[in-house]
């Protein structure tokens, strides 16, 4: 059950990266390690605000 939980807490922020990306938008989170999921630096200060 723990590796279904470590799963879903890579899946649903990765998911969400993408959908921001597909849809030309922001990802506002308090998560910081969403950036880790993003390829480039241009991705990351496209498409992801960070809140502190």
């Amino acid at each position: 059950m723990t590796h279904l939980l470590d799963a879903n807490a890579l899946i649903i922020p990765g998911w969400l990266a993408a959908l921001a990306i597909r849809h030309k938008v922001r990802l506002l989170t308090f998560d910081a390690g969403i950036a880790q999921l993003l390829a480039t630096s241009e991705e990351r200060q496209q498409h992801l605000t960070l809140l502190n």
